[in-house]
């Protein structure tokens, strides 16, 4: 069942990494956000890309090493997508007021994920 969460995450996170790689004006476009800039799909590819994908493997090597290491990562993992869900909560109450899709679909995402990292780290 741990391997199984961890993986699961994993593919979110190296699914997010992948497309922002590939195509980071589509990955942002949900949002609102444009890209004209080649500095801004440098800025997608790095934060979205190389991060989705570096997670993925630290998630990747969590789920075959084990031990206090693995928890020491789901942890990691698990405040860092907390903190988002918790960036999209505090930009609501600082007024900025968005549908359901796509900040709060990502918000539930996060949230679940969060919740699933830490829950199989202390299991």
């Amino acid at each position: 069942m741990t391997v199984a969460v961890i993986g699961l995450i994993a593919v979110f996170f190296l699914g997010m990494g992948v497309y922002a790689l590939a195509a980071p004006a589509a990955l942002v476009r949900p949002f609102g956000i444009t890209m004209g800039e080649s500095a801004s799909r440098s800025e997608v590819r790095a934060v979205y890309g190389g991060f989705g994908l570096a997670i993925a493997a630290v998630l990747v090597y969590a789920a075959v090493a084990g031990g206090e290491l693995r928890q020491g990562i789901l942890i990691t993992v698990g405040a860092a997508l907390a903190g988002m869900a918790f960036g999209r909560v505090a930009a609501a109450v600082l007024g900025d007021r968005t549908a359901f899709y796509p900040n709060w679909f990502y918000f539930l995402v996060e949230l679940v994920a969060a919740a699933a990292s830490v829950g199989v780290s202390v299991a």
